[in-house]
């Protein structure tokens, strides 16, 4: 798992995650928009507490982007640098909150993500048994097995003896495995290689293709082995094989494993086991079918090569397991292995003869491909029987992940907000009773007090904010004439302005 990214949960969707997270931020912001208007008017009240006058731009305070462009048109360095310096930090900070809002959602998206969790569960499968020798045509279902073993990281150190059921996403892990035989291989990359046909109609790969036979390993050519192949590919007109991918299997014999006592094959004897891929191009093509190319030189040839020794893995030799478990083990001793190469050509054909027709690159397995088609093939074959058995094997699970860099701003902005409100609140003062006018509402009263303070009754001077409510309801903007007789806006209040009684004003109710 990655350090950049934190699991939420493992039952939750994706979506509503994201959907959530978008709400939480958009509340935060509003939250921390409120604690700037109201963090930046509670330090201009307080100047005005402490002093009998106050810049009126002191107690500026804004609550979204059109405020903030508002204030800039009344702001100048004449009114001092502190003063500017403090609107523009606050007018800053609004803009900057207000288009965290607006983009919440994308911050949300790129703050979370689809993961992996590795879990222990029980898992169906399918335990491996000596009862079958070959297998043909289930290429969707060995390309399945293959894309699950690199997927699940299978090492290429064994042969399988349980197959999970492919469409769960497990992992392997070298301690929950205990395969009866162990692999050791090693691999030979793509190599160009001179060859040319003869013709030769023995039947004998090595008599038709002579060159072919420098790159295997000496004791293969040897008695106690055997050699199978098979070939396919495209040709164009009746001189050529434009292409051909030949694959060999060279094993020890089975012969040589068959107990002379019962008849039955010795499934614990090491075997060695040497696979070869050859891409031929432009190859003669053979007269009759009694051989399988025609005589003259290839005109370019390259091959690769797995070559493996496999042996019972310690601990899991026949006498070490019970009779049961011996007979649910992985078979590789198997006396068709010309069902196992022409595996291999089948699965490849497709491929081969569509690249060729096209002009495309022939792809060539490489040894580990070969091997890793190898493990996947036997263990198909060794689970047609479907014996069914469930083990507790590490599965990746789909988890729901949030940054932490994600994480760490949003806390970061939390404790931020927190001692800005605490502040405001207990650094910056406001005696009891002090009505300084903070939100729009609280100025357009401040206004119906200065109107009715100075034309109704100058006892509005006293009344607070609960008494200037109907005031305001009933106050309005109209024209009206100056003394110079120019015309301008004023505020004109209603006949239902609340007047102060002698106890209001009095007995300090403000």
């Amino acid at each position: 798992m990655s350090p950049f990214w934190i699991t939420l949960s493992t039952h939750w969707e994706l979506g509503n995650v994201r959907a959530v997270l978008a709400f939480l931020i958009n509340v935060l912001l509003a939250i921390g928009l409120w604690i700037i208007s109201y963090a930046s008017w509670r330090h201009g009240a307080a100047q005005a507490a402490r002093t009998s006058r106050v810049p009126l731009l002191s107690l500026l305070s804004m609550s979204g982007i059109g405020d903030a462009v508002d204030s800039l048109s009344v702001i100048s360095f004449s009114m001092g640098l502190k003063r500017f310096v403090l609107i523009l930090v606050q007018a800053a900070a609004i803009v900057i909150l207000s288009v965290a809002v607006i983009i919440s959602g994308p911050i949300a998206r790129y703050s979370t993500r689809r993961g992996i969790e590795i879990q222990k569960q029980d898992v169906n499968g399918w335990l491996a048994t000596t009862n079958h020798s070959d297998m043909d045509g289930a290429l969707v279902r060995w390309n399945q097995t293959i894309e699950r073993l690199k997927s699940a990281n299978f090492p290429t150190d064994q042969l399988l003896d349980f197959l999970p059921n492919n469409q769960v996403e497990w992992q392997y892990e070298s301690k929950e495995w205990n395969s009866s035989w162990a692999v050791s291989c090693t691999w030979t990359p793509q190599t160009p290689i001179t060859l040319e046909a003869t013709g030769n109609s023995s039947g004998y790969l090595f008599d038709e293709v002579p060159g072919m036979k420098s790159v295997f390993p000496p004791e293969t050519l040897k008695t106690g082995y055997t050699i199978w192949q098979d070939w396919g590919g495209a040709y164009e007109g009746t001189a050529l094989n434009k292409d051909v991918l030949l694959f060999t299997l060279a094993e020890t014999d089975p012969e040589l494993a068959i107990d002379e006592d019962t008849g039955l094959l010795r499934n614990y004897q090491p075997l060695h086991l040497v696979l070869g891929a050859f891409h031929l191009h432009n190859v003669p093509r053979a007269e009759d079918t009694s051989t399988n190319f025609g005589v003259g030189p290839i005109e370019s040839a390259s091959y690769s090569m797995a070559n493996c020794n496999i042996a019972r893995a310690v601990g899991r030799t026949n006498d070490d397991l019970d009779l049961d478990v011996v007979q649910h083990i992985a078979f590789p001793w198997t006396l068709d292995a010309g069902s196992t190469v022409s595996a291999f050509k089948d699965f490849h054909q497709a491929g081969t003869a569509e690249q060729s027709f096209n002009g495309e690159p022939i792809y060539l397995p490489s040894g580990e491909e070969m091997f890793r088609f190898y493990q996947a093939y036997m263990i198909s074959k060794d689970t047609q029987y479907k014996q069914a058995v469930t083990r507790s094997i590490s599965v990746e699970v789909p988890s729901v992940q949030l940054s932490v860099v994600a994480l760490a701003l949003i806390l970061l902005y939390v404790v931020v907000m927190v001692v800005v409100l605490l502040w405001a609140g207990l650094v910056m003062r406001v005696p009891k009773g002090m009505w300084i006018p903070r939100t729009k509402v609280e100025w357009m009263m401040q206004g119906v007090r200065e109107v009715g303070g100075r034309e109704v009754d100058a006892g509005l001077w006293e009344v607070g904010w609960d008494g200037l409510r109907r005031g305001l309801r009933g106050a309005v903007l109209g024209k009206g004439v100056g003394a110079m007789g120019g015309t301008s806006m004023n505020i004109q209040l209603g006949r239902d302005v609340e007047r102060p009684s002698v106890v209001q004003v009095l007995g300090g109710k403000h």
